[in-house]
Parts: C-alpha cells; structure tokens; sequence
C-alpha cells in the first residue's frame, strides 16, 4: 500500500465562528462547553446535506469545505436561518473559492488562510464572502449580496473585494468606512462624550496593549512580512505616554526622564477606564522607523508611533528645575489631529510624589474619576520606592531587548538586591533566566515572586502562573493562562511567544496555532528573534518553503548584520536540496558570529553536510576549552557526538554525551533526561539494548516535565517495538493513554500513542493499518519516521517506495536545528535500505554500490553495529555471485 500523495484541488471553503465564545467561556465553561456540541449537532448534518464534508473541529470553530460555491452559500444560509431564533449560539461565516492542498486528513494552503480572515469580518448570524463566490453566485435569482468595498486582509497579497449575503434571516455586515478624524477641542468636551462611552477592560501595571488583535487559533496563518507602519484604527478612551524631554539634563545620564515616562505608564494603567499603551510597544513600533539608527521617540516620530500603537490621545512632557527641585510639564494632544487638550504641571523633589501629582491631573483633565472599589495606589507601592534599583531595572529592559541576556540579568538582580519586592524586576529577571537556558534559576526566581501572591493584582499573578507552567512543561495550563491574558494585553509579544511555545510542544494539533502565535510575535516586533526559532521548524513541517525564504529574506532586511536571517535561511535552501545556496548562507552566518560561539556551531555545521567530517570536529573541539561557557560546552560534545554517530562511532559519540550530561547536571536537571534519550537511542543503534533501557528508566525516575516524560515513553515502546516485545508495548501504549486522561495533554499525547500504533500493527503484521497511523503523523514526525516508512514498504514489497524512501531520509539532511539529531540516523542507514532494495529487485550493481557507500562511511565505525555486520556479509555474497 502507498500512502496518498499531496493533491492540489480549488474548493469552496467555509469557517464558521462561535460569537462570545470566550466571554461565556469565562463565567460558564460547561456551558461553553455545551453550545460548542450544539454548534457541531447543528452544521454537521447540513454540511453534509450540502455535499460538503467538515476537516477539523477546533474549539468553537469549524472549518468544512464544498465541491461548489452556490452548495457552500446554501449550506451558510440554512445555518443561519437555523439559528436566527436561538438567543444563545450565534454564528460568523466566512466562504471563498481557493486552490488547496489535500495530504491525507490534512488541507492546507492560500484558500484557507483567506477564509480564516473573511469570517471575523461578518455579522453575528451573518456571512461574508469573496469575490469568487460572488462571481460563482450572482446569477443565482435567491441569492442576495451587498458590496462591502475592499479589504487588506493579514498576509494577503492583494486587497479583496468582499461582499456580505442578504436576505431573510441574515445580518448583513455594514459597508467598509473611512476612518473618520476626531476633533478633541476641550477638556469639558472630552469629560462629556466620555460620559456615553462604555467603560474599557482594566490594564494593570504591566500592560502594553495597543490595538484589540484577533487571533485565529484554529486558522493556517500567512505571515507576509511587511514591516511598515500601518494606520489602527484608534481605540476609544486609549492614550499613550510618549516622551518626556529631560531639560535639567539633555544626557538624561540618571535616566530621570525614561523613568518618568514609565512610572507614569504604570501609575496610569491603575484607571479601568483609561487605556494606557505601554512602553515596550511604543518601542517596538519606534524600531521600524528608526532602522539603523538609536532607537529613540521624540517630537520628529511619536505621532506616527502612537497612530501606529491605536492611541486616541498622547502625551508629551519636559522635565526642568533647578537643583533637587524638579518640574514636569506635558500636554495631552489628539493624535489625529495634532490639537492641544489640555496642559499639566507638577513640582516636586520626590520623583516618584512627582509622578502621582501627574497622573492625578492627567486623570482629571480627560475626566476620569477613581471608583469605588479601583486600585489608585501610590506609584512606588505597586513598583519600587528605589530610584536606583528602577534605573538598573530600565537598563535590563535594554540589555533585554538588545538580546544580552548575561547583562539583563546583572541589572534585574542589581534591581532586586536593593528591593526584594520590586516584582516587575523579578519577572523580567525570570524571563531573562530562561532565555539564557537557566531554566533552573528562572524557576528559583518565580518562586520569590510566588511567594506573595497575595500582593499581586490578576494580571500580575497570570504573567507569573504563565510563565511558570512554560518552564515546567505544563503546557495546557500555560495555554489557558495565556489565552486569558491576550484578552487584557492582545498586543503583548511576549504573551504570544509563550503561547506559541506551549502550543508548540503540545503536538501535532497545535503547531498551527503555533505558527499564528508566533508570527504574531514577530508581527508587533520583527526583530524579536526569539519567535523566529520555532516558525521555521512549522514552515518546513508544513512545506511551506516559498513563505519561509520570504520571512528569512525579511529577518535579513531588517538585521543585516546579524546572523539568524542568513542561518535560517540556509536552513530553508538545505530543505529544498539546493546545497550551494545553503553552504554560502551558513558561512555568511558564521562570518557574522565571528568571535560567537555560535559562529562555531554554524561553521562546523558547514563541514558537516559537505561530509567534511574531520573539519567539523575540529572547528566544535574549540567549545572544548575551561574559559567556555559551560552551555556552550555542552552544546560541543552534544553535536559532535552527533558527527561521530553519523560515522558509525558510537562509542565515541556514548563518550562524549556521558561527558555532556556531566555537564548539564550544573545546568539543569530536568534537561539532563533529554541528553539521557540522545544517549539511549546510540545505545540501541549500536546493539547494547539493555543499557538502552537501563537508561530510560533512570530518566523516567528523575520525575520529568510532562512534554518529556510522553518522549521517554514513547522512545521506550519503539525500543520494545524493535526486539518484537508486543506485550510490553502494549503496556506502555495504555500507560500512555492513561496519563492522557490524568492531564489532559490530549495532542502531545496522541502523537506518540499514533506512533507505537503504527510499529504495534507492524509487528502484528497489518501493515495496511500501520501506514494509516504514519499518515495521520504530522509531516514533521514524519520525518523522523523516514526509516519505519522504508520498512513498511519494505514489508509489502513495494521495492520502488522503499528506494523513494530511503532517498528522502538523505533529501532530508539539511534540516538545521530541527533534524540534526536524525540526520546521525538516517543519513548512513539510508544506504543500507537502499543496497536491499535493490537486491529484492535484482540489481545487484546498485546494490553493491549502496553498500560500498555505507562502508566508506563506516571506515571506521563500531564493529558491533547490526546493519554494519549485515552489510558486510550482503557485500561479500554479491561480489561472489557477481
């Protein structure tokens, strides 16, 4: 049997979207729960009374798709009307006509990412659709449709002209305006029109929200990777702090200014109704107008910033004074028009009393007033009452954002030293930590924070209970809590990056709301690298190739003179097999790192593909050395076990990963077991099962995170798998499914019980079955089952499968990052599959040709290897014969 291959087929295809799901959700989740089942009860019957056929059930969405557009138009319109009396499910629709990708139960491609974004755009109980279905429907006399205008639509090319449906029982979406101008002319005005405005969510302290962005969890993203600045429609009540010109000292050497500007961020942010836009996303927009330069927001840019930030209002301000005796002057301006609302004074020798006076006036001159029951603490209460410990906490967040994690950290725990409390400096000094790889001292750190819980207001003890369900591997817990969190901070990047990380390493069903995630990240920032490591490990699972030079091209424009653009692109030239573009492009990278750790990585990586094997241990024995970093140290003998391995050493490569391990025990324990796995896996391949097992259980007993925990057992039943162990294996497939049940990790689970699946049915000898779960694998454990592929192929003697097999686990090589611990795998064994392919079909010359390939290879592998032994004996009797 051969599994199905990618088809390419233009289709209708519809979304559908549950409205308030997330408001009911939150006070009612079982009865959230209850109109999602409803929802499905509904639209499944008529769907498939349409012709139309439902590919995924995402949380309160569907997405289905139709042979025609007019089956598609009639199956929304008998949905709608459906429910037209149903007070408590109501639906937004989406259609469009578009060229898709079908790869087994999967659909992918530009059509889908189109749909995704014409459905928000509807009514509730309303339908919004393209161009192309208007153009298959308008001769059609009961199909009505209004012209909405057109519309940029996120990672779309070009705009689209889209239309909404009219008729009985649907609501019809408002034709596309202009935004309008606001006339602000006094502060008695402002005070009035407020007073019919609804109140806005609460953003506390730690808010940076800026324009409500709407993620499509369950949507394909298409990041185009423009990074110019673009008109937000300004929210209602929303007012960002720009700049305060320190006058005293133009140097602003004490930072008096910057800390002026961000205490009255924090001191603002205690209003419910007032919507402060928060530093770090003033700064993120200020970069994409400051390219090259210091990146700084004064009078020549901050109109366009806070236009770009959603602001209504803005404010500006100078600091002067004589002495200790500072003066604060601002005004609060229209930033669609320019016009002054109103102007604020204060004068103190207390800056942070200096600071509560402003915010007081500010408040009272936009006509807002505290209410019963609101925080309006004192500023140094909810911050520092330190001015030095808030300076080193302002030169963390540069250091932070700069990337230079080991100085970050130096400044937040100078921050902490002077003031245990100050909580922002904690987190952040956490979040540097972890992205430090000190997963142990970040853990540490949110500990103190959680130490008085009590003090923290929701948002704060959210960001913490994030962060720490992220470093402990919790992944569902990390998912709810950020998900809640993007509803009080929606343009925070970092909240999208933790998200994107936890749905990451949740499995196969949530790599997609991954990428959204992450390219959100690098939506608000383009230059937050971080988000980038993962993106490309999801374009290649999903092959998006053509989409990922694009944004490594863009990463290059952005940074050209740094490193990660070139290497990523490298990256992608390698999964495309254009070798020469990839070798050039990893130089480059290197080039740039040089006198960078990482730069010995990339070169010896270079070596590596081009089979210069000696070269590449050469160039990683430099991490080698005691004034190394011992990360980097690690990282050394980790990939040049990898080199060894690929040679058949093993024992060399066991050596170095016994010394690596030694290493990560003062790193971090629970990295330690992912180092034990590598280990395992060497141990088997080189026949030594026993130890291979040994080795998992020692693991599995150091308590592991959860995402760890599910690959040791899923590492384990492929070992039992091997030495044709069905009872065992069957053991750890229900242990899996149980620990399935007690946390609730649904997709990281199913992953791997999909996998032991398929090598159960392959024992039992249903190899139909068994190439039906690989199919149901995502393309990325796909790829890391290349050679279980081969076998099954092998197994139903489809001969030329196998030989197209073995060639992609070869194709493959050049994955970076994200295979490299395959390729030691993979790569030689390649031959092997392929020399007894060739046997089976009676071509002995090519078969002695893969043999002798994998013995060059092997010159000076271990003896003991199986598939070595094997090859030797296939090789003599082919040459006898022959």
């Amino acid at each position: 049997m051969t599994p199905e291959s990618p088809k390419r087929k233009l289709v209708a295809i519809m979304f559908t979207d549950m409205v308030g799901y997330t408001a009911i959700m939150q006070k009612a989740e079982l009865k959230a729960r209850e109109l999602v089942q409803n929802h499905r009860e509904i639209i499944k019957p008529l769907i498939e009374k349409h012709a139309g056929e439902v590919i995924q059930y995402v949380g309160d969405g569907t997405f289905s798709t139709f042979g025609s557009a007019i089956e598609a138009v009639n199956c929304a319109i008998e949905i709608q009307r459906s429910l037209k009396d149903n007070e408590e499910l109501s639906l937004r629709i989406g259609i469009h006509v578009g060229d898709v990708v079908v790869e087994g139960d999967e659909v992918y491609g530009d059509g889908v990412n189109v749909t995704s974004r014409l459905e928000p755009l509807a009514e509730p109980g309303g339908v919004c659709i393209s161009e192309r279905v208007y153009d298959d429907i308008k001769n059609q006399l009961d199909m009505e449709t209004a012209f909405l205008g057109e519309k940029s639509l996120k990672n779309v090319d070009h705009p689209i002209k889209i239309y909404s449906l009219i008729g009985e029982g649907l609501n019809a979406a408002k034709p596309f305006e202009e935004e309008q101008e606001t006339t602000i002319i006094s502060k008695e005005s402002v005070s009035e029109e407020l007073k019919t405005k609804p109140a806005s969510k609460k953003f506390l302290p730690w808010a940076t929200g800026a324009a409500v962005l709407l993620i499509l969890f369950f949507a394909k993203g298409w990041f185009s990777g423009e990074s110019s600045i673009t008109e937000v429609t300004a929210d209602e009540n929303s007012l960002a702090v720009m700049f305060i010109e320190n006058m005293m000292d133009p140097s602003d050497s004490e930072r008096h200014a910057e800390m002026i500007k961000e205490l009255l961020i924090t001191d603002l942010s205690q209003s419910h109704d007032l919507r402060i836009i928060g530093g770090q996303r003033l700064y993120d927009i200020a970069k994409r107008t400051r390219k090259g330069e210091d990146i700084i927001i004064d009078r020549s840019n901050a109109t366009e910033v806070a236009r770009e930030a959603g602001a209504r209002w803005m404010l500006v301000g100078k600091l002067s004074g004589v002495g200790s005796h500072m003066v604060l002057t601002t005004q609060i301006e229209g930033v669609r028009d320019g016009k002054i609302v109103e102007s604020q004074r204060a004068d103190s020798e207390d800056l942070f009393a200096l600071v509560d006076m402003l915010t007081k006036e500010v408040k009272a001159d936009l006509g807002f007033v505290s209410k019963p029951g609101e925080i309006d603490a004192p500023v140094k209460e909810i911050t520092t009452s330190s001015a030095v410990a808030y300076q080193h906490y302002l030169e963390g967040l540069e250091f932070l954002n700069e990337e230079n994690y080991s100085e970050a950290i130096d400044k937040f725990t100078r921050a902490v030293e002077i003031d245990s409390n100050f909580t922002k400096a904690l987190y952040k000094l956490a979040m540097a930590q972890a992205w430090n790889f000190e997963d142990l001292l970040a853990k540490e750190t949110i500990k103190k924070i959680l130490v008085k819980k009590e003090n923290l207001a929701e948002g704060e003890l959210l960001l913490v209970k994030g962060f720490e369900a992220y470093l402990y591997g919790d992944n569902s817990t990390a998912i709810g809590i950020y998900q809640r969190l993007l509803l009080m901070y929606p343009d925070d990047k970092e909240i999208h990056y933790g998200l994107g990380e936890a749905y990451y390493h949740s499995g196969k069903g949530e790599r997609l709301k991954a990428l959204d995630a992450f390219e959100e990240a690098i939506n608000l920032d383009p230059e937050f690298r971080l988000a980038y490591a993962h993106i490309f490990g999801i374009y290649q699972d999903e092959r998006m190739y053509d989409k990922a030079i694009r944004v490594a091209n863009r990463l290059i424009d952005s940074s050209p003179d740094k490193a990660s653009g070139y290497h990523y692109l490298a990256d992608v030239y390698g999964w495309k097999g254009e070798l020469y573009k990839s070798i050039k492009n990893y130089e480059k990278a290197a080039e740039l790192n040089k006198g960078n750790y990482d730069s010995i990585v990339l070169q010896g990586w270079a070596y590596r593909i081009e089979g210069k094997y000696e070269e590449a241990l050469s160039k990683y024995a430099e991490l080698f050395v005691p004034d190394v970093p011992a990360i980097w140290q690690y990282r050394g003998k980790m990939i040049s076990g990898y080199v060894y391995a690929e040679q058949g050493q093993y024992k060399k490569a066991i050596q170095l990963t016994r010394e690596a391990i030694r290493i990560d025990h003062q790193l971090d324990e629970q990295n330690v077991t992912s180092s034990m796995r590598t280990l395992a896996k060497y141990y088997s391949s080189s026949g030594d099962t026993v130890r291979a097992f040994s080795l998992l259980d020692s693991a599995l007993a150091m308590k592991p995170t959860i995402d760890e925990e599910r690959r040791l057992y899923g590492l384990k039943g492929y070992f039992y798998a091997t030495s044709g162990n069905q009872e065992e294996l069957r053991k750890i497939i229900a242990a899996l499914n149980m620990r399935e049940k007690q946390i609730g990790v649904v997709f990281s689970i199913n992953a791997i019980i999909g996998g032991l699946k398929m090598v159960l049915f392959r024992l039992q000898g249903n190899i139909e079955m068994a190439m039906v779960e690989y199919n149901k694998l995502s393309q990325f454990l796909r790829l890391f089952n290349l050679e279980l592929k081969a076998r099954l192929y092998g197994d139903a003697g489809d001969w030329e499968n196998v030989i197209l097999t073995a060639n992609e686990m070869q194709a493959t090589h050049l994955q970076g990052a994200i295979l490299v611990d395959s390729r030691y795998h993979n790569y030689p064994r390649a031959y092997y599959i392929r020399g007894k392919a060739y046997e089976e079909m009676g071509k002995p010359e090519l078969a002695i040709e893969n043999y002798e390939a994998l013995l060059d290879l092997w010159k000076n592998a271990d003896e003991e290897i199986p598939e070595r032994r094997d090859t030797i004996k296939r090789l003599a009797a082919l040459k006898q014969e022959s």
